[in-house]
């Protein structure tokens, strides 16, 4: 990306998007808990370099009703506004799970315009070291542990743009490893979960000897 070799067109992101960047739900803290009680609430630590973990969440314990504006639509890619220096402006494509999410004020949320940009080429795009290091260059604040990316920064970013069928391609080889990382991920659940009980069982039986 950083060398342009095959020159494809280029435009900031906000040319890509509907509607505008925008931070995600100010939340108050005596509503935020572990336990699952409200809807789900993607924590800043759950966008990580290979994107989102879904099962990194606390939740926010209100109405769905209070909450219709603020929740998440799949496709929409979310990027960390503030962290440290080494992660601001992770970012991550949410894929509906959890279903009717949240994510709190350091995360802002982009709307990719499917017509405009694949959403899938678009979320691997902001992870290169082109875009992260634009980031960072960007990232301000007096706090070394909290530096902070604005939404204009978010904006300007610079978005190399392939051939439709190229992003195309692309999209269908990543949405394939996806499907072949979640069958890996359900199946060792499943061993971790025979193993667990085989345990139990070695247990209990030497209890009772």
């Amino acid at each position: 990306p950083e060398k342009n070799i095959s020159k494809w067109t280029s435009t900031s992101l906000d040319k890509l998007l509907i509607g505008k960047p925008v931070h995600g739900k100010s939340l108050e803290g005596s509503k935020v808990n572990l336990e699952q009680i409200g809807v789900p609430l993607l924590k800043l630590s759950a966008l990580t370099d290979f994107g989102i973990d879904p099962t990194n969440i606390k939740f926010y314990d209100e109405n769905k009703k209070n909450l219709d504006m603020n929740f998440l639509q799949k496709n929409d890619i979310l990027i960390s506004r503030s962290n440290t220096l080494e992660l601001v402006g992770r970012s991550g494509r949410y894929s509906n799970d959890p279903s009717f999410c949240l994510v709190p004020d350091l995360v802002i949320k982009v709307r990719p315009d499917p017509d405009k940009i694949n959403p899938v080429f678009l979320e691997y795009f902001l992870r290169t070291h082109k875009v992260r290091n634009f980031y960072r260059s960007r990232a301000r604040g007096t706090s070394g542990s909290m530096k902070k990316i604005s939404n204009k920064d978010i904006s300007n970013t610079e978005i190399l743009i392939p051939d439709d069928s190229l992003q195309v391609k692309f999209s269908k080889i990543i949405e394939k490893i996806d499907e072949t990382k979640s069958k890996m991920i359900k199946h060792n659940q499943i061993l971790t979960k025979q193993i667990d009980s085989i345990k139990i069982k070695i247990y209990r039986g030497h209890m009772v000897n």
